[in-house]
């Protein structure tokens, strides 16, 4: 693998972890498709009463390594992806997400480190009310756990379980909202050190906005 270059991270990443892209590009192709089925069911919301909604989330920050040994070889990077989150109750959503990302490598004697992960999360928001037309907004926390590939320098690239816990507060913004966030990545290794992260950063929330029943149906 090549060293760390300034102005290199897309070729740096890369050789670093040459599947993640790949892997990526198919789960995100895969969520746009769920996303785009899921904006035809939602095209006569006007109306069609409905409680609950299917909702999808695109996100992106910067992973800060705080674990010993990494963090004394790798640098903040970037890690985006996507979720798809469905509501049954005004409080309540489970998700499917997948991201990737990257860590730089520190100076020009370490290597970048790639990772990405599938996850399944469970999101509340303590505050909801069933009045609330969005779901997506307001203070929120989640739990998430699944698997994990990721590139550590020295260990090679290995499978791992993690385990994910966020907060954030969403703001409704039109048709969307947009959610600033503080998440905890750990991967898990029986074998070798864990790796865990800080990420700071935002997401942006579509097909949240739900239709009020006594709204729609007035006589019903």
């Amino acid at each position: 693998m090549g060293s760390a270059l300034p102005g290199g991270a897309c070729g740096e990443v890369r050789r670093a972890f040459p599947d993640v892209e790949t892997l990526m590009n198919k789960t995100l192709g895969f969520l746009a498709a769920l996303a785009a089925a899921t904006a035809m069911a939602a095209a006569p919301a006007e109306a069609t009463p409905r409680d609950e909604v299917m909702f999808l989330t695109l996100d992106g920050g910067v992973p800060i390594p705080v674990s010993h040994p990494v963090r004394d070889a790798l640098d903040p990077g970037f890690v985006g992806g996507a979720g798809l989150y469905h509501t049954w109750a005004p409080a309540f959503a489970a998700g499917l997400r997948a991201h990737g990302g990257f860590f730089a490598g520190q100076g020009r004697h370490h290597d970048a480190s790639g990772f990405g992960l599938f996850s399944v999360a469970l999101r509340v928001r303590p505050f909801a009310a069933r009045a609330d037309v969005r779901r997506a907004t307001g203070p929120w926390f989640e739990g998430g756990m699944g698997l994990g590939l990721l590139d550590v320098p020295g260990d090679g690239a290995d499978a791992r379980f993690t385990l994910e816990g966020a907060t954030g507060w969403g703001f409704p913004l039109g048709r969307v909202g947009l959610s600033p966030f503080f998440r905890v990545m750990h991967f898990v290794d029986l074998h070798h050190d864990d790796v865990v992260a800080v990420v700071f950063g935002a997401e942006v929330n579509i097909f949240d906005r739900r239709i009020d029943r006594a709204l729609a149906l007035p006589g019903d």
